[in-house]
């Protein structure tokens, strides 16, 4: 469905940009500029947010990056083709090299000049002149991760209800039998889940989707986990019906 630019709800975001690897921050901002992380994102429109970045001269690179990165550009004129070092440019420009970082992450197209780069505000301190409509109490994103996982929002940071979720182990073992059988899960239980009752969200292949988690908390609602434990068949069966039903309405 097409979802016109005029109509996008636009928000203001903003991120401090201290102690923060150059990478992973641009890896946090692209999916704000450009409103990937939105439901009714598209391609070719332009629905993302504004992103206003302080503190862009306290950024920071991993490993040797500072001393050996090296920054080219061209005058456009024969021979003009000019270089500068990491060190060099966060002396000069600290704001260049958080918007290079961004801009390489999105397609080179009229979309990114003419309406995704304006969005980017970027500035060497704490003060910015956006406080109108940002708010006074306005707070910083949450602090991207070493490692994004799939239960991490650019906006909300770690989604808590998945990342403490329990299966109990009597639900593994009645998916791995439908699996078996043919029925399916979608998940991979038997592969990603422990012998604890812990499932890994993000080794599923695919993802979670609401609806497979609403899935699982109805089976562990309306089945006594004890009686299943303990051999009792027709709960046992309660449960792979439970299950089955579930998947059914999802495929």
């Amino acid at each position: 469905m097409a979802f016109p630019a005029a109509h996008a709800h636009r928000a203001w975001h903003l991120v401090n940009a201290r102690n923060q690897p150059v990478g992973r921050l641009a890896a946090q901002i692209v999916p704000l500029l450009t409103g990937k992380y939105k439901p009714t994102y598209s391609p070719n429109y332009d629905c993302g947010d504004f992103v206003v970045v302080v503190n862009a001269a306290d950024v920071k690179f991993t490993g040797k990056k500072m001393r050996d990165k090296i920054y080219y550009r061209h005058t456009g004129w024969p021979g003009g083709l000019k270089e500068r070092k990491a060190k060099e440019l966060m002396e000069l420009k600290p704001e260049e090299v958080i918007r290079k970082a961004v801009l390489g992450m999105i397609t080179r197209n009229n979309l990114r000049h003419k309406y995704i780069e304006p969005k980017l505000k970027i500035y060497r301190a704490h003060d910015h002149p956006h406080t109108k409509q940002l708010g006074e109490q306005h707070e910083p994103l949450p602090m991207a991760p070493r490692k994004l996982k799939k239960s991490w929002h650019p906006v909300h940071g770690n989604n808590e209800y998945l990342e403490n979720i329990t299966i109990p182990k009597e639900i593994r073992l009645s998916a791995m039998a439908l699996e078996e059988s043919g029925g399916g899960w979608g998940l991979g239980m038997g592969e990603n889940m422990g012998e604890d009752g812990d499932f890994d969200f993000d080794s599923a292949e695919g993802g979670v989707s609401q609806e497979e988690i609403e899935a699982i908390a109805k089976a562990m609602e309306c089945v006594d986990f004890e009686k299943v434990s303990s051999g009792d068949e027709s709960e046992h069966e309660r449960l792979v019906s439970i299950i089955s039903k579930e998947t059914k309405k999802e495929s």
